[in-house]
């Protein structure tokens, strides 16, 4: 009873939001119950139920028609959440001001209000904000979960081989960066602009005397999010460490 329920939802979703896509890259047309079965292991991955990871995925797909107003109309209740490269203090560092602690500090707790908006436009607790958004694009970028929209698929298989140098401070090491770095780095991806939902990117490391490290490949969604996915030399999300 309850996959059925669940299927009626993403019908009525589909035929109502167009919200969901049926139809991965592969070619192979998914079924009602396909999906309902995406969307739970999606929703499991996060840590959501079912229904709140549907809604916020509809509530999502909004959020990123709002970059295309000509295109969707005006989306109401997005107005004052900030894609990240809007932030205030990320502006500063746009133009060339120094990046110290505090404007870090400043960035940091200018992000954090953001992010807080977009989850309370989403309906979920702001701490599967960044697990929502990358389990999102991951299902967008198989056909999953966007509507059947060509050009913002194309946009996102695009080949075009964008590629950031970035010095580490200290050590580069692991996944993800400390605040500092992170903005550093945001500052070099400003230049990987987003036509579609998200591109991927890749960041080659060097140490702070030059030596080459390690090469990984990054996202950046439309709202100039950017988060680590893999490194370079896998491809595999099954053997390899992949965020989230």
């Amino acid at each position: 009873m309850k996959k059925l329920a669940m299927a009626v939802c993403i019908l009525t979703t589909t035929l109502c939001g167009n919200a969901f896509a049926q139809t991965p890259d592969n070619g192979h047309e998914l079924t009602t119950l396909e999906l309902v079965s995406q969307y739970q292991n999606d929703a499991q991955r996060i840590g959501l139920d079912e229904y709140s990871y549907i809604n916020a995925v509809q509530r999502y797909t909004q959020y990123m028609y709002s970059f295309s107003p000509e295109k969707y109309g005006e989306v109401k209740g997005v107005g004052d959440i900030l894609p990240m490269n809007q932030l205030p203090a990320f502006v500063k560092v746009l133009q060339g001001a120094e990046i110290t602690p505090e404007l870090v500090t400043e960035w940091v707790k200018q992000k954090n209000i953001n992010n807080a908006k977009l989850a309370n436009f989403l309906q979920i607790d702001v701490k599967f904000l960044d697990k929502f958004e990358k389990v999102y694009t991951q299902a967008m970028a198989a056909g999953k979960t966007i509507g059947k929209n060509k050009t913002l698929i194309e946009s996102y298989a695009a080949h075009e081989r964008i590629i950031v140098e970035f010095s580490c401070r200290d050590v580069c090491s692991g996944f993800g960066a400390d605040p500092r770095d992170y903005v550093e780095l945001a500052r070099e991806a400003d230049k990987v602009k987003v036509n579609g939902w998200v591109k991927e990117f890749v960041v080659k490391f060097y140490s702070k005397d030059g030596q080459y490290v390690k090469t990984e490949i990054w996202k950046k969604d439309r709202r100039d999010n950017i988060w680590k996915e893999r490194a370079a030399n896998c491809d595999s999300d099954i053997a390899c460490h992949v965020e989230p």
